[in-house]
């Protein structure tokens, strides 16, 4: 059986974050979607999502996330996901959803692996380059 842990912090009147621990598969998405239904019964129409302690999002969690983001659109606030591992941004970034992440939160929204004739991102000063192949 899948765990995952939810825990809603309101932050004001019409803003909560809420916080997800382990992992968002088929047997845990519904659990996303409660949380932002409970936000929404309470009047808070902008959610934060903390993914710094999700470990897997699979396309049910994408999905639930898509869901909520359109239920909290439609009451005239908005979803930013944020701070995810490089594994769950893998999801978002296959399926072209990262505009879901927060762009002060998420770090910068580009592509993990270099397509076409993308450039590969810069490194970051003082890091040496690592040329193995």
């Amino acid at each position: 059986m899948t765990v995952m842990r939810t825990l809603t912090a309101h932050q004001s009147d019409n803003r909560a974050t809420i916080f997800l621990e382990g992992e968002i598969d088929l047997d845990t998405a519904a659990n996303v979607t409660a949380a932002v239904r409970n936000c929404l019964s309470h009047g808070v129409v902008h959610v934060d999502v903390d993914l710094a302690r999700l470990t897997f999002c699979d396309l049910s969690g994408l999905n639930a996330f898509l869901t909520a983001s359109w239920a909290l659109d439609a009451g005239g606030g908005r979803l930013r996901l944020r701070h995810p591992s490089p594994a769950v941004h893998r999801i978002f970034d296959l399926t072209n959803t990262v505009f879901l992440f927060d762009h002060a939160g998420a770090g910068p929204l580009r592509s993990l692996q270099p397509k076409g004739d993308e450039p590969p991102p810069p490194t970051p000063r003082g890091a040496a380059a690592s040329g193995g192949q």
